[in-house]
């Protein structure tokens, strides 16, 4: 989860500079945590390969969400194998991800 936040931190940041979209994200966590998917089954290889022959015909995860809708339709693909993001990393640029962490509230 905290590796999906900073990813949507910096897409925040960079906005065209990322293929997914915000949603994606969100569906990338849904499947984490709620194991339609045999993607993140297992902590290491050797538990994978255990898990693989209990699940065999497991869903995959990115085969799911390859979805036209899940993509950003402002993605500009870079010019150069240098562009580099260089996100800020002060706290007055750090937000709150509402979309994620208040979705299933009223508040929204």
């Amino acid at each position: 989860l905290q590796f999906i936040d900073c990813v949507w931190q910096i897409q925040q940041q960079f906005p065209s500079s990322f293929e997914f979209t915000e949603q994606y994200l969100i569906a990338v966590i849904d499947g984490f945590y709620s194991g339609w998917s045999t993607t993140f089954l297992g902590d290491c290889e050797r538990d994978r390969d255990v898990l693989r022959h209990r699940f065999p015909d497991g869903v995959s995860l990115w085969d799911l969400l390859d979805h036209e809708e899940l993509r950003n339709t402002s993605y500009v693909p870079p010019t150069t194998k240098v562009d580099v993001l260089t996100p800020k990393v002060a706290m007055q640029a750090i937000k709150f991800w509402s979309g994620l962490y208040l979705r299933n509230s009223s508040v929204c």
